[in-house]
């Protein structure tokens, strides 16, 4: 697959900034055109974590995207969304494409904004609750990827780049985060034993 200059900058970046079990992988996620918003497309790195021999597995969901220079749009620096979630299912890959969808050519995006999780109402997403996406920044996955969180805001292929995470939300969490805050929500999800790397819980083994 063809990759911009930008984009091999960024592979570079990842690679050398979070400890991978192996190899990634990339694949597109398509967007189709809808309303005034045209086609887009994103590219998504999704890769095992080096974990500990008694930890669960955990994945990388990265997004890998043309810079909106290359988008015909402008702004003073991209914006990136990396996710780190229990399995390497496409689906999840797609929490992270539609934040970057979002942020790209709808409105930006930084720490504590949230956009609506668009797609198929039949999803796997869709069928466990959740409705939105919320944005944050990546030390929220704390040493999951440590050495991002002061690379959070880096210069990558000559052009300024923020890291920023991406968890799902319920209609609930939502209401809970517009009513009290984000760090209420957080709060109550540690109270409830919910951890941010779980989207689809029974499920780990």
């Amino acid at each position: 697959m063809d990759t911009t200059e930008y984009q091999q900058a960024l592979l570079s970046f990842y690679t050398s900034h979070i400890e991978l079990a192996a190899s990634p992988m990339l694949h597109a996620v398509r967007f189709p055109a809808r309303g005034a918003i045209a086609q887009f497309e994103t590219l998504i790195l999704r890769a095992p974590l080096a974990m500990e021999a008694d930890q669960l597995p955990l994945f990388v969901h990265a997004t890998v995207a043309d810079s909106s220079r290359e988008l015909g749009t402008s702004a003073p620096h991209e914006h990136q969304f990396i996710g780190i979630y229990e399995s390497d299912a496409e689906d999840l890959s797609g929490l992270v494409a539609a934040t970057r969808q979002f942020d790209a050519t709808t409105a930006r995006l930084d720490h504590g904004h949230t956009c609506p999780l668009d797609g198929n109402d039949d999803s796997a997403l869709r069928r466990r609750g959740y409705t939105h996406l919320l944005v944050l920044g990546v030390d929220v996955f704390g040493s999951m990827i440590a050495s991002l969180h002061d690379a959070r805001d880096a210069v990558v292929g000559a052009i300024p780049t923020r890291f920023l995470a991406v968890l799902p939300l319920t209609q609930a969490d939502m209401a809970l985060k517009i009513e009290s805050g984000v760090e209420s929500l957080l709060h109550a999800w540690e109270g409830q034993g919910r951890d941010v790397f779980t989207v689809f819980p029974g499920t780990r083994r």
